[in-house]
């Protein structure tokens, strides 16, 4: 097992000279996105789905990862121009959350977490910052980067303060594909976050971010073992909901590829294990066996809500909110900022019936 200083070898194994020598392309293959069976492209030649509709910024990012990584293996003009075309709507569509922090809010209604609405997420973030290190680097064009420094200190900020992190133990970190509590854990987000970091990293030579990458690879080492039910591995943290196979393969890669950045010997050998799992006949059986216990018993339980407890039309009830004077007045330095964040929670889960706030002495 490794330790955490044997996490990351010096700082951050890309260097400034790596970069020198040619742009790197994604370690993610996601060519088959340029089929665009899922999407359709409008007049500019941008993504758009048609259910759920609207763009979808992962969506754009990973087309756009998707063309650069074609434009480094033919040199086809037309590829590195496809690729800018999503690098500038990233550009034009990021949302300034504050002076310095900026992102592209998605939406989570479909995504199996709890609640519906918009909110950050640190797998869109980490993409965006790897398509706009790549679209600096191609064109040395400022905004690229002023766009990118700005979607990093998202990673820097808690989900109450606007950010995409949650904090694990006394100095752990973990970045949240869906920036919401109750916080999920889901761990294909956080590794493409990291990518994403790295990119910045490796670009900028950023010691914060080198130091918040460290933080980040010692939580997931810590972690990584709570994922893996011993025969397959399990999405998140909070539902434990096993990957389908898809999935699964996506993890075991971006697992290969922090193993090798990182060049944490512990990565590199769950991620071996996890290719064993998915080759064996017992532990495929075993995932078909629990995912179909898990879709009948998710079909009963409809079934019987749908039954005996049936929707009804909720009163109009306004929730109060009950806090101390000192809370609001900084015993904390982000202390303000996590009523606020939890107070628009509460204000969006009511349809934006408002509640009222009472402070108490």
């Amino acid at each position: 097992m490794c330790t955490q200083p044997d996490l990351v070898k010096g700082k951050i194994p890309w260097t400034n000279a790596e970069h020198i020598r040619g742009p790197l392309p994604y370690p993610i293959d996601l060519s088959t996105l340029l089929s665009r069976s899922q999407f359709t492209l409008d007049g500019a030649g941008v993504p758009y789905h048609i259910n759920p509709k609207g763009y979808h910024p992962t969506s754009i990012a990973h087309y756009a990862l998707a063309h650069w990584n074609e434009y480094l293996l033919t040199a086809t003009e037309n590829h590195g121009e496809e690729f800018l075309t999503q690098a500038k709507w990233l550009v034009e569509h990021e949302v300034r959350l504050g002076s310095e922090a900026g992102g592209w809010p998605i939406s989570f209604s479909h995504l199996g977490v709890q609640g519906k609405g918009l909110a950050l997420s640190a797998l869109m973030q980490g993409n965006a910052l790897s398509v706009l290190v790549r679209a600096y680097q191609l064109t040395r064009k400022e905004v690229f980067l002023e766009v990118a420094r700005r979607a990093v200190c998202t990673f820097e900020l808690d989900i109450l303060d606007g950010g995409v992190s949650t904090p694990i133990g006394e100095n752990g970190t973990f970045f949240e594909e869906i920036a919401v509590y109750p916080a999920t854990h889901a761990l294909s987000g956080f590794m493409f976050a990291l990518i994403g970091l790295y990119d910045y990293a490796a670009l900028t030579s950023d010691t914060r971010i080198e130091e918040l990458i460290q933080r980040g690879l010692v939580t997931m080492h810590l972690l990584l073992d709570e994922f893996d039910v011993g025969f397959w591995i399990c999405t998140d943290l909070l539902h434990r909901e096993l990957a389908s196979p898809m999935h699964f393969a996506l993890q075991t890669t971006l697992l290969d590829v922090l193993a090798s950045y990182s060049g944490c010997e512990h990565f590199s050998r769950l991620a071996s294990r996890w290719k064993c799992y998915r080759c064996q006949h017992l532990s495929r059986l075993r995932y078909q066996i629990n995912h179909a216990y898990a879709s009948l018993n998710r079909a009963i339980s409809h079934r019987m809500q749908t039954m005996f407890f049936p929707r009804v039309q909720t009163s109009q009830c306004h929730p109060w909110i009950f806090c101390h004077r000192w809370y609001m007045c900084g015993r904390s330095r982000h202390s303000s900022n996590h009523l606020r964040y939890m107070a628009n929670g509460i204000f969006n889960a009511q349809d934006r019936r408002w509640c009222r706030q009472v402070y108490l002495p």
